[in-house]
């Protein structure tokens, strides 16, 4: 006989002891006890691991797909369209991963791959789900691209590989195909907003060369158009080198000279007959006597002094005329003494005009030089920019992106979650705890059973013509 029950089972041993066949009853039970727990055990096990068979294909599945690219420094000389290789320091790979994730690049991978239109990712729910394969082109009413790039962005996770410039973008979804498509499409609009920066960047910069040229053409005209007008105002292409006016000055200066001299003769001759008339010895100055009109009234005063008969009033008129002619000499070197003043004053004035002149002159051609280093300068630097701008068009086509496609993402094989060995040797782990609690404590498993008969009994309805 089986005892189950814990009381009886203290009588039987009681019992198996002051009875002869006592031993082999509880060599029996105790086999029977082994038997019942290992069919505990399996039950709780079994249950445990058909739980987590059924289970299994349920669990929602999270596929990982990944790309990776290279990042370069390179930068666009704006004088030649080749590039110039440069190093990338830890911000500036930051700044780059950053912007793979960022809202921008979202955005587009989104539009790209159309992820507002699958009602899937967009988590429209299990009726929209439904409703999007039971009826043909039907679609959510709406979608939140704010709460949809979010979920995007939780699920893009960027790294650095070591301390390389090799950067893995990873992103996870429930979709296999769908997980690769993202994947690919980030790194694709990453790579092509590169360019379209650049594409900007070199598209802004035309223009506002376009706007320099149009500037530095309209001041090298005007540069022109001065250096034109002031030439014909001042008339100093006519002029020549300026060394007819050196040789006037020349000239000029060498007769200044004389004639500085012998006004300074002359006045000084004037003076000194001034004083011997002051002094009455005007008639004995070296002027007077040499002088040939007081030569010949001298010698007619003379001549009358030596006739015997000489009437005074004729060698008073003779005297006078000496002395009148004395004072000529005096007067003319007067005369003589304010013409030489008067041509030195002359000369002077003339030579301060020729001096004016080339200082006028100099100062033209310096205005003159100054003016034509503008327009020189306006030329060069509108050579310079037409240059810039026709070598736009060679940049915009030898733009290239910052970072090169190493490796496209692929279908993931396998799910990154769940984990099919990780699980085995979970629900191992718990069917075997399941397992010895079931062996260990009866009652549970008993209860668990009643509770299970219950509920099927429940199902099932009452049976047919019983009472209510």
């Amino acid at each position: 006989m089986l005892v189950t029950d814990p009381a009886k089972l203290s009588s039987v041993q009681a019992a198996s002891f002051r009875t002869p066949s006592g031993a082999d009853e509880t060599r029996a039970y105790v086999a029977s006890a082994g038997r019942e727990r290992v069919l505990r055990f399996l039950i709780g096990f079994g249950a445990v691991v058909a739980t987590a068979l059924l289970v299994w294909p349920l669990l929602p599945r999270r596929y990982e797909a990944s790309s990776s690219v290279i990042l370069h420094a390179s930068e666009q000389d704006e004088a030649q369209t080749g590039l110039k290789q440069g190093i990338l320091d830890d911000g500036a790979i930051q700044s780059e991963m950053d912007r793979m994730s960022s809202p921008v690049i979202v955005d587009l991978a989104m539009a790209r791959i159309g992820l507002g239109a699958d009602p899937e990712f967009a988590g429209a729910g299990l009726v929209s789900l439904v409703l999007s394969h039971v009826v043909p082109g039907w679609r959510p009413s709406a979608v939140d691209l704010a709460k949809l790039r979010d979920t995007l962005r939780d699920r893009i996770s960027v790294v650095r590989e070591r301390r390389s410039y090799t950067l893995k973008v990873a992103v996870w979804d429930r979709d296999a195909d769908r997980a690769a498509a993202i994947a690919n499409a980030l790194v694709e609009v990453y790579i092509q907003d590169q360019i379209s920066r650049k594409r900007e960047a070199i598209e802004a910069q035309s223009l506002r060369l376009e706007r320099r040229v149009a500037s530095l053409r309209g001041s090298h005209q005007s540069a022109q158009e001065a250096v034109r007008a002031f030439m014909s105002q001042t008339g100093i292409s006519d002029h020549g080198d300026g060394s007819e006016l050196q040789s006037e000055l020349t000239t000029l200066s060498g007769e200044l000279a004389q004639s500085r001299a012998r006004a300074i003769e002359a006045r000084v001759r004037f003076e000194g007959l001034s004083r011997m008339q002051r002094s009455g010895a005007l008639l004995n100055a070296p002027e007077v006597v040499s002088s040939p009109s007081v030569q010949r009234a001298r010698d007619m005063y003379a001549t009358a002094r030596a006739k015997p008969a000489s009437l005074a009033a004729e060698t008073n008129g003779l005297q006078a005329q000496v002395e009148e002619e004395a004072q000529r000499v005096v007067y003319a070197a007067e005369q003589d003494a304010a013409g030489w003043r008067a041509r030195e004053d002359m000369l002077r004035d003339e030579v301060a005009s020729v001096r004016s002149e080339m200082v006028r002159r100099r100062l033209d051609e310096l205005r003159l030089d100054e003016l034509r280093r503008e327009a020189t300068s306006d030329e060069t630097a509108l050579t310079d920019a037409l240059t810039k701008l026709k070598g736009q068009l060679g940049r915009t086509q030898a733009i290239q992106p910052d970072a090169d496609l190493v490796a496209r993402a692929e279908r993931p094989r396998a799910a990154a979650f769940p984990n099919f060995v990780l699980a085995a040797l979970g629900t191992l782990l718990l069917a075997g705890l399941a397992g010895v609690l079931a062996a260990a404590r009866p009652g549970a498993l008993e209860r668990a059973v009643q509770s299970v008969r219950q509920w099927a009994e429940f199902l099932r309805g009452p049976k047919p013509g019983a009472s209510a």
